[in-house]
């Protein structure tokens, strides 16, 4: 196989599906369970887990590390350590792939207790598990699902602190909004990350397939690097036990994927609520393609403000605006699901 990030120079990449959706669906996760710890306390579940989606159609897997700092796993008393947890996951995902697929060494946010820690032990934190990933034989890290830019930055410096030359993947989680969490558009994202040591650049997780298109569509215009995009399969409604199920149809999700590879992404895989058989039909949206021509924009200059602009006069409520009006409209999110 040619190098990671040269085959994703020559042809869109078809990653894998949800290891928590897939792995909870069959009991092994439960609530307050750390799903990282059945690659040492349950691998044989994990590799199928892998296989499936190998046989689904997947070029690139992601190892079953997500969630693997050390403060998670200390929080859910699990009497193992992030680096060999990810060595295990590495070598699952590595054995399973059989020199047939590229291996990801998946890595997310450090779990909320770390924010107690100072910045060497979070950086720490983060180090352990690159190592143990790198150790089991991983293509490149990913870094996923990141809502915080400054976080997102600190991860990078931490993952080059353990290793100056592995191919690393910063992606974030966008909302339907266009923004994260915390407001970083996909074009703020890209500008902090121009000068950063990341070799591709995407998105996760975050507001279904609709927002992942959008946010494709800006980053293609605004960087040469590879793109990759793991969308969630639509967003989640919650069943009478409030556990997350999603029924969005798998032909939507793959004719998704197809759009992302009409406008320029290199790698397309899926999130949340993801399953083998969405990878199935991705494949078929989009196997053998060669990644899309993009057309580069040149980001305006924000236009200067006059300082003589006069105060635009807004109605102080709604009921005071309707006074005045013979009629109105309203904007209605439609319902979840």
């Amino acid at each position: 196989m040619e190098p990671f990030l040269e085959a994703l120079m020559h042809r869109v990449l078809v990653g894998d599906g949800a290891y928590g959706t897939l792995l909870a669906s069959r009991g092994l996760v439960v609530g307050g369970g750390v799903g990282p710890v059945l690659n040492i306390a349950k691998p044989n579940f994990v590799l199928s887990a892998h296989q499936e989606y190998l046989d689904a159609g997947s070029d690139v897997i992601e190892t079953n590390t997500f969630g693997a700092d050390p403060m998670a796993l200390s929080a859910a008393e699990a009497n193992v350590t992030s680096f060999d947890v990810c060595k295990a996951g590495a070598e699952l995902a590595r054995q399973a792939a059989d020199g047939k697929a590229y291996v990801l060494g998946a890595i997310g946010p450090l779990f909320r207790s770390s924010a107690k820690l100072t910045d060497d032990e979070r950086s720490d934190c983060i180090a352990q598990q690159v190592k143990g990933l790198i150790a089991g034989g991983v293509d490149a890290v990913l870094l996923e699902t990141y809502p915080d830019l400054p976080e997102l930055l600190f991860a990078i410096e931490a993952v080059r602190s353990a290793s100056a030359d592995v191919p690393l993947i910063a992606q974030m989680a966008f909302t339907l909004a266009g923004t994260t969490t915390t407001g970083t558009s996909p074009e703020r994202m890209l500008k902090a990350l121009a000068d950063q040591p990341v070799d591709v650049i995407g998105a996760n997780c975050g507001g279904g397939e609709s927002a992942a298109i959008e946010v494709c569509r800006r980053m293609v215009e605004l960087t040469e690097k590879p793109i990759s995009i793991f969308p969630n399969r639509g967003l989640a409604d919650f069943d009478d036990h409030g556990r997350p199920i999603y029924i969005e149809s798998s032909d939507y999700f793959a004719r998704s994927a197809r759009r992302l590879a009409d406008l320029g992404a290199n790698l397309i895989g899926g999130c949340c609520g993801t399953t083998p058989e969405d990878i199935r039909k991705l494949k078929v949206q989009i196997n053998a393609r060669k990644p899309s021509m993009r057309h580069m924009r040149v980001p305006a200059e924000p236009a200067a403000v006059e300082e003589t602009r006069e105060p635009i006069q807004v109605q102080a409520t709604l009921d005071a605006d309707l006074r005045t009006r013979t009629g109105g409209v309203a904007d209605v999110a439609p319902p979840r699901g």
